[in-house]
């Protein structure tokens, strides 16, 4: 590291590590957060097919039952 002093290389380098373990939180952070999106897309989707089947169901007691045909 031409034109540095050994002070500013110390500071340099301790930035630097301080970086790299930020992005390495940030990465962890990131994985875990991607995890709680794809459970909740799941659940998401369970929950619309769910609707629908009671629905469906419901409606078909409805009819059946009050209809009058």
């Amino acid at each position: 590291m031409s034109g540095l002093t050994p002070l500013e290389q110390g500071k340099l380098l301790e930035a630097v590590n301080r970086l790299s373990d930020q992005v390495e939180d940030l990465n962890d952070r990131l994985l875990v957060m991607e995890a709680q999106v794809a459970r909740g897309r799941g659940l998401l989707f369970g929950i619309i097919f769910a609707a629908g089947g009671l629905s469906a169901g419901l409606t078909n007691f409805l009819s059946t039952y009050f209809g009058g045909n």
